[in-house]
């Protein structure tokens, strides 16, 4: 269904951009060496608009954190 709401620019950069990083123990990378290259599909894979589209989903649809973003996994092809 379509929102009653319009989306406004941010012409004076009030809001940051959802840049994401991966933060993983170095102990951890140890012990499972190919979970560097796994956590390495996800760098750059989440525009703004898809992290606002997330966001809302959970915030305003009420959805479950983990099936959004299962959904979007999936959609990116990193999950069955």
């Amino acid at each position: 269904t379509a929102s009653p709401v319009t989306v406004l620019k941010d012409d004076k950069g009030f809001y940051p951009s959802y840049y994401a990083g991966t933060v993983v123990r170095s102990e951890t990378l140890k012990k499972h060496p190919a979970l560097r290259d796994i956590l390495m599909k996800m760098d750059r894979l989440i525009s703004n608009e898809e992290m606002a589209r997330m966001n809302h989903a959970v915030e305003a649809e009420n959805r479950d954190e983990k099936e959004v973003a299962a959904d979007f996994l999936r959609s990116k092809g990193l999950m069955p």
